[in-house]
């Protein structure tokens, strides 16, 4: 394995590299941003930081590329930060030698979009015209944080030092996914035996059984030369990989292609650890031992994060490293957090959103969860036949279920009484003693809900729906029978329910105006709803999709709990929702998407 001490070693001390100073190096920092509110929030923030620990004193410059021209207010918000930011416009397409119908719209729950974008980073960056002048980069993240100013120029290090690729973590800190890397090894050996190369670098990284760990630089913090990846060695082994396809039908990513590449083609000494800069990605924080206190993140920099961390990263100033876990390790053996709801007049949002709060509580008390669950009109079936998660069991036979629960102690109630605000109003005194905030615990819920997985025979059956919508970017629009109708089929109130379709409608409206959707995706719960709403929107000049489902005699609801979790994965896969502020089902849609929901208030008789 590559020595990072044994790098760190010929560095010398911070203030040893600033003596070493010169003119600033022929290098450029990347970004590559997605065109969303949320995204931008969170650059204006990394770069905020970015000037204040780094930037002000080694002004390189900043190049984001984009895959659509800024809105002029976006545009005018990054460059009112006061740094020279340069917006590179760049258009992503499926290889030529990938036929577009064998490429899942989604890949282990991570869309087409996301990989377009690991594709970029793994190899399409080096070719990039507007980089061919650069000798090196740093590559960040929307969302890569800096904690504290970085004490000298990183790019005046890797060029004193001659290093060719720069890392902020082990590869004992950070492992990726089995399931996202699968077959990316044995291409990797492929290669190596193909050219003829020296794989005791590669067996390093395997257990005692020579099984890859799954170790991985984070490449969201990645100093590198460019020259080193357009050398024929590793373009050779990129292009090898791209021609497998593995990025895009596997979903492998650019962490572990890196990663790979530099154990397999760079020379040990060549490759640096950083150890005098605090950051933060997502859960991962890296910071300094000599702080006493515990650290907490600011709670405003992370909106739609947790701020909070579940891998910790610890340094001392001597470089030593040590890994510790604010998620406590959960397995069976530290038993089971048993819920027995005593109501279940929901609907399946309803139970997933109280599902995955639940699965939170459980995972703060080191225990995994355990539910009963019984079907009802509103949600016929075993849900375990279609939905699966390793951190959850669902019982829905009552005798098994006294088997299992007889004895221990089991949570009951209402099961609206357990969504993540009412967890939080019932135990957020003890939340708080573990250093959570109402911020932190949604962002635990919606990672929670994103671990709650599909079956692969319906995970096929969305993949082939999508892919028939084509390209487009399309905007979910969820209309709920108890929006505008009673079970009788006649409205609530006609007054109210015509003044919430036309709120509703107009929002619809100004989406397919402004010329950022491609077309509509119409989940509906009832059968008149859907063949009215499709009615509606059809006049808009875009395409309509719709799933198709089993009715009910009475057009009310859907006969199967399969119909009704393809429409919930359907509208998770739309760039954008629009629908009733009381939808738990698109509020979940919205969190497994990491899409943006907008809501409309319905009118108050109509409750």
């Amino acid at each position: 394995m590559k020595s990072p001490e044994k790098s760190k070693s010929n560095a010398g001390s911070a203030q040893e590299c600033n003596q070493k100073l010169g003119s600033l190096q022929n290098a450029c920092i990347l970004f590559l941003v997605r065109s969303s509110l949320g995204d931008l929030k969170k650059w204006q923030k990394s770069l905020g930081l970015l000037k204040n620990y780094f930037w002000e004193a080694y002004p390189y410059p900043i190049i984001a590329f984009i895959e659509q021209e800024f809105l002029d207010t976006w545009q005018s918000e990054i460059l009112s930060i006061g740094m020279a930011v340069e917006f590179v416009v760049v258009r992503f397409e499926i290889p030529s030698h990938l036929p577009p119908e064998t490429v899942p719209e989604k890949v282990h729950d991570f869309g087409l979009g996301y990989r377009h974008m690991c594709h970029f980073f793994s190899m399409g960056v080096y070719e990039h015209p507007r980089l061919r002048s650069f000798e090196y980069y740093w590559r960040l993240d929307t969302d890569s944080f800096l904690l504290s100013p970085v004490p000298y120029d990183v790019f005046a290090l890797m060029h004193e030092e001659a290093f060719l690729y720069g890392h902020i973590n082990t590869l004992e800190e950070v492992q990726d996914q089995a399931d996202v890397v699968e077959g990316l090894w044995e291409a990797t050996l492929d290669y190596a035996r193909e050219r003829q190369l020296p794989t005791d670098a590669l067996q390093e990284l395997c257990d005692a059984q020579g099984i890859w760990r799954r170790g991985i630089y984070y490449t969201n913090f990645e100093i590198s030369r460019f020259d080193w990846w357009r050398s024929e060695l590793v373009q050779g082994y990129l292009e090898f990989l791209n021609q497998r396809g593995g990025i895009y039908l596997q979903r492998w990513g650019d962490a572990p292609i890196h990663t790979l590449a530099v154990t397999l083609l760079a020379p040990p000494s060549k490759v640096h650890l950083f150890t005098e800069i605090e950051y933060q990605h997502q859960d991962v924080v890296i910071r300094f031992e000599a702080e006493a206190e515990p650290w907490s993140a600011p709670e405003q920099l992370f909106e739609n994060q947790s701020g909070n961390k579940q891998c910790l990263l610890v340094l001392d100033p001597g470089g030593s490293r040590r890994l510790t876990s604010d998620a406590i390790n959960c397995q069976p053996g530290n038993g089971w957090l048993n819920w027995q709801p005593s109501n279940f007049g929901s609907g399946l949002g309803d139970r997933l959103r109280s599902i995955a709060s639940m699965m939170v509580v459980a995972e703060l008390q080191g225990k995994l969860l355990r539910m009963f669950w019984l079907p009802n009109q509103y949600c016929p079936g075993d849900v375990m036949e279609v939905l699966e998660s390793a951190a959850l069991e669902i019982i829905a036979d009552q005798e098994e279920w006294d088997r299992l629960t007889t004895g221990q102690e089991k949570e009951t109630g209402f099961m609206l009484h357990h969504t993540m605000d009412n967890v939080w109003e019932a135990q957020g005194g003890n939340l708080q003693a573990r250093g959570e905030t109402p911020h932190s615990m949604n962002g635990r819920w919606q990672r929670m809900i994103r671990r709650i997985r599909v079956n692969q025979q319906l995970v096929r059956k969305v993949d082939g729906l999508r892919r028939a919508w084509g390209q487009g970017r399309i905007l979910g629009v969820h209309i709920r029978r108890t929006d505008v109708l009673q079970d009788s089929c006649k409205p609530i109130n006609a007054a109210n329910a015509a003044a919430y379709d036309a709120a509703l409608l107009e929002k619809a409206r100004e989406r397919a105006a402004s010329g950022l959707i491609d077309g509509f995706f119409l989940a509906c719960d009832n059968a008149i709803s859907a063949a009215a709403w499709k009615e509606l929107l059809e006049p808009l000049g875009l395409p309509v999709f719709h799933h198709q489902k089993t009715w009910r005699p009475d057009h009310l609801r859907q006969t199967s709990l399969e119909d009704t979790v393809v429409d919930l994965c359907l509208l998770s896969r739309c760039d954008g929702i629009i629908g009733s502020v009381y939808s738990s089902f698109a509020v979940v849609a919205a969190a497994m998407g990491s899409t943006e929901y907008e809501t409309v208030p319905p009118a108050p008789d109509l409750e």
